[in-house]
């Protein structure tokens, strides 16, 4: 019988049951005999019973003499607690359970703030009460194995960190707290420079000293940072962001050596001497107390806990810890380089005084606010003008860009324009819907169904709700091929084929759909932009970029095709024109630059940007058909009406709008 199996185990109750909860430590419970749930709490009842409800469906034991939404009527159940909640109620939850005699073990951070940490830290040496802290990356095998590294000599005295770590959020989220200032008290500098912080500190030791700091809070929480701290006499940089892959790696310089490893849970490592001598590379091996497999990480960390609140121990980490790692952050915050960090430029003309006077006093509601398009729309909207905002997405994990906007007027909707029911709630109060949501993953009957069936549903709940204008976002797509010199609006459309369900016949049908039901509904306007390229943009920018390396060949160049390009911004601008002039109601507009230019030009843009190709420029070889056929297309698009009627004017030409495509590139790390 091993000594944790005669442990009487801790009655915990959980407070908080969402996503964590449910992913990381009630899977736990599996491996944790240590531990028993007494109390499921969560200001959501329901989410407090999905949690039970979860319990019983993985046989993680009988259901908890309590599930609900009080923390006093769960203490008689407990002796411990885990304290899940929102990030701002930490101090707040924590500080209640503790004056009730209850042991915390808290999810990281400990607080949002310095003195809420402190007076945790206080009432954990005046009860004698356990509090622990969620740094369960102290269990990484890579954690341990750089500690006994370091403390070996490996490489010499350390000198410099650099330490990167990122890449698009995808944790499904159960409720927008990670993304509100009022309950995440902050972003990716508090939630993952926790861990980092954490790390470093404990690997290093002494005072840590914030020497630099700059984000991309623009009145909300950041998902973009770079922190520069000393840790004695260490140099450390630390970027993080919930946007950009950063590659998760972490370099260490010593006097004698260099050590470069991953920063993920499993990871190999390279040692290259200073001296030239031959590197040491391998997988970082598990040594004791890390956890040998990701599965049993958070089961080692209630393990920890519930051993510090029976036998004594010192746990994982304690109070003072959390405190270290929350009060560099608060130093973070109150950095002059807060908001100084911005991915993407501002416009290069604002909008005109009329029309922005006009959405000010609008409630825009955004579908697909977390795409390229829809998500530049956010932005333009919160930026410049005083409207009522609503980003509508699929899932609160789709908002790490637009977390970082001012929420004052900004607010959050789940939704799916494949929910009827859904749509009405999130459109109440509505006066205008920019609808930039369109089926792009999937099989094609999927794509289809929410391209198409999802434009009807949306005009449904506008009509429903009781909104004044819908701006459907289409596309130069729903014309039919030409070898005529110009294209507008009145050139033929491609004829309804039902056997086609591709991209160019779903928006088509959008189209047709918006437009027939704007007769006892909301007025509708259809917007169809060309080639939309710009910072963000997943296939004319990013695509573009990552293709040219092998593609560079087969790629046009020169004079080569014409191309209809226009950047997003310039998109964005004549979607907010749609939304409010009064004669644009009922009617389509092709958005195009001001100009065409030649795909050969457009590619050699990006070329420029890029290392030179080893094979020179040949277009027309091991392209698709499909491509070869947009490349060969010979129509300008006439811009006529949206100049007309929107007062629409091009604010890019194709180098000023492929400058903006550099400097962001470069700042993602996609120029190499």
């Amino acid at each position: 019988m091993t000594e944790s199996s005669k442990i009487t185990p801790v009655r915990l109750g959980i407070f908080g049951c969402g996503a964590v909860a449910l992913r990381c430590h009630l899977p736990a419970l599996a491996l944790t005999p240590e531990v028993r749930v007494g109390a499921l709490v969560d200001s959501d009842v329901r989410q407090a019973e999905v949690a039970a409800e979860f319990m019983a469906g993985e046989g993680l034991g009988p259901r908890p003499a309590y599930v609900g939404d009080s923390l006093d009527a769960a203490l008689p159940h407990i002796d411990a607690a885990l304290v899940c909640t929102a990030h701002t109620s930490h101090g707040d939850v924590a500080g209640a359970l503790l004056r009730a005699g209850v042991h915390v073990l808290v999810e990281k951070p400990l607080t949002t703030t310095v003195a809420q940490a402190r007076e945790l830290a206080r009432l954990a040496a005046d009860t004698g009460l356990v509090v622990q802290v969620g740094h369960v990356r102290r269990l990484f095998p890579a954690a341990v194995w750089v500690e006994r590294a370091l403390a070996a000599g490996d490489i010499g005295e350390p000198l410099r960190v650099r330490w990167r770590e990122g890449g698009p959020y995808t944790w499904p989220l159960a409720s927008p707290s990670m993304w509100r200032p009022d309950l995440a008290g902050g972003g990716v500098t508090l939630e993952v420079g926790a861990h980092v912080f954490d790390l470093l500190l404990s690997w290093f030791g002494g005072e840590a000293e914030v020497t630099g700091y700059a984000d991309d809070h623009r009145g909300g929480v950041e998902s973009e940072s770079l922190t520069r701290l000393t840790l004695g006499p260490v140099e450390a940089e630390v970027e993080l962001s919930r946007l950009r892959d950063l590659g998760n790696t972490l370099e260490i310089v010593g006097s004698e050596a260099t050590l470069r490893l991953g920063t993920r849970y499993q990871t190999e490592y390279e040692i290259i001497p200073a001296d030239g001598g031959p590197a040491r590379s391998g997988t970082v091996p598990v040594l004791p107390p890390a956890a040998g497999a990701w599965s049993e990480l958070f089961a080692a960390q209630l393990r920890s806990f519930a051993r510090a609140v029976r036998l004594g121990e010192p746990p994982l980490a304690d109070a003072e810890d959390g405190l270290r790692t929350v009060a560099i952050a608060e130093t973070c915050y109150a950095d002059k380089g807060r908001g100084t960090l911005a991915l993407q430029p501002a416009p290069a003309a604002p909008l005109p005084d009329e029309r922005r006077a006009e959405l000010s006093r609008l409630k825009v509601l955004v579908t697909g606010a977390s795409g390229f398009v829809g998500a530049r729309t956010v932005e333009r909207l919160v930026g410049e003008t005083d409207a009522e905002v609503v980003a509508a997405v699929r899932g609160y994990e789709r908002l790490a860009r637009l977390s970082a906007l001012d929420q004052s007027r900004l607010s959050f909707a789940v939704t799916d324009i494949d929910e009827p029911a859904k749509l009405a709630e999130s459109f109440a109060g509505a006066d205008v819907v920019i609808h930039c949501a369109y089926g792009n993953a999937g099989e094609v009957e999927a794509r289809w169904r929410t391209s198409v069936e999802g434009t009807r549903n949306v005009v449904d709940a506008a009509r429903d709700a009781g909104v004044r204008r819908v701006v459907v976002v289409s596309s130069v797509s729903v014309y039919a091929p030409s070898d005529a010199e110009t294209l507008t609006e009145d050139s033929p459309l491609l004829a309804e084929d039902p056997d086609d369900r591709e991209y160019g016949q779903q928006k088509l049908a959008s189209e047709l759909i918006a437009l027939a039901g704007a007769g006892d509904g909301p007025e509708v306007v259809v917007v169809q932009p060309t080639v939309i390229y710009g910072p963000h943009g997943p296939g004319w920018t990013v695509r573009a970029l990552t293709r040219m390396p092998t593609d560079s060949a087969v790629l046009p160049s020169g004079d080569e095709g014409t191309c209809n390009a226009v950047h997003v911004d310039d998109v964005v601008t004549s979607l907010l024109l749609a939304a409010t002039v009064p004669a644009a109601a009922g009617r389509r507009f092709l958005i195009s630059g001001a100009a065409a230019t030649s795909w050969g030009r457009f590619y050699d843009s990006y070329r420029a940007m890029l290392p030179p190709a080893t094979a020179a420029p040949e277009a027309g070889e091991g392209l698709p058909d499909w491509e070869r056929s947009v490349y060969g297309s010979p129509s300008a698009v006439r811009i006529d009406a949206a100049r007309e009627v929107l007062g629409y004017q091009p604010a890019y030409d194709l180098p000023s709008g492929m400058e903006t495509v550099r400097a962001w590139a470069e700042r993602t790390g996609l120029l190499g």
